[in-house]
């Protein structure tokens, strides 16, 4: 599922687990896992759906880019691509 936005567009994205994905313009993202993005450039904001796995805990929800991984539960949140300087 890579999702790559153009200069001036937007969109919106639902996974298979329920999350909702919104990319900024400019943007590259894929789905690596049921519950994993690699962000590569532009900004995500992501509706993250509680999921619990087999343990009773809730399973996390990773967004990774170049330098950093963003790990949350269930929650919405925003992560940024750093820029290249390219």
């Amino acid at each position: 599922m890579p999702l790559v936005t153009s200069r001036g567009q937007k969109q919106r994205a639902e996974l298979p687990d329920g999350s909702v994905v919104y990319a900024d313009q400019g943007t590259r993202v894929s789905l690596v896992a049921p519950r994993q993005l690699r962000l590569t450039s532009g900004e995500v904001y992501v509706e993250v759906a509680q999921k619990k796995q087999s343990n009773g805990e809730v399973a996390p929800f990773i967004v990774e880019t170049a330098d950093r991984t963003v790990t949350a539960l269930g929650t919405k949140f925003a992560v940024r691509a750093a820029d290249s300087g390219a």
